[in-house]
């Protein structure tokens, strides 16, 4: 049996085409973990498709992602080298790209319009192929926050998840300052509606079920002008 000859210019362009596709693995991952803010370890990467030859281009490229915000996950991105700003080559890449990401997770149910509990949430490394701004990965990241929705054991917590308490609530007994000029009366009514800082609500005045917009000024006061 004859044994299978390969031309050694064969071998050393495949050689040259391993040399360069790790290369830009390193420097796709750099990139990736710069905008990520994560370490280049985290980054997983996948090359999908590459030029069949090797780039004889000395320096690193710039590397271009479509549309103007970052993304994970199979895309397609751009190699660019440049010589004193002007444009020598571009190569197009189609690459599978995400993280691995500690996360928190949540170990039993958790209510609508609750703080979160230490004993409510574990935190896992998960691999993340998108939407990687909005997950949650430290504890102090809920702080003074609550919860908008339900969440269900098991279920991995996001940032859009959450939001500030509002510092009324409807149904909550409240001051009503009403400032007129220089005279200020106030006066205790009811919130028909939520309200953070500086937002417009709806107040009603018991007595006579006269319903009012004013500004939230604070915890249970609200300014009529």
């Amino acid at each position: 049996m004859k044994a299978l000859l390969i031309p050694a210019g064969l071998l050393l362009c495949f050689a040259a085409l391993q040399a360069q596709e790790a290369q830009w693995q390193t420097e796709i991952r750099n990139h990736f973990s710069t905008v990520c803010r994560v370490e280049p370890e985290q980054v997983v990467l996948e090359i999908r498709k590459a030029p069949l030859f090797a780039v004889q281009e000395n320096g690193k490229p710039e590397i271009e992602e479509a549309g103007r915000k970052h993304r994970l996950g199979y895309q397609t991105i751009w190699l660019k080298w440049y010589n004193n700003e002007r444009l020598l080559r571009r190569e197009t890449l189609s690459i599978y790209v995400a993280i691995r990401k500690t996360v928190a997770v949540a170990v039993e149910p958790i209510a609508r319009f609750q703080a979160v509990q230490s004993g409510q949430i574990r935190f896992e490394e998960q691999q993340i192929d998108q939407d990687w701004e909005d997950y949650i990965s430290t504890a102090e990241e809920l702080n003074g926050l609550e919860t908008q929705r339900a969440i269900a054991a098991g279920e991995v917590l996001k940032r859009h998840f959450f939001a500030a308490p509002p510092l009324i609530r409807r149904g909550d007994k409240i001051e009503i300052c009403l400032r007129s000029g220089e005279l200020l009366l106030s006066f205790s009514g009811q919130a028909r509606s939520d309200g953070w800082q500086g937002e417009m609500i709806l107040v009603e005045y018991p007595p006579t079920g006269r319903k009012m917009n004013g500004r939230v000024t604070g915890p249970g006061l609200v300014e009529i002008e």
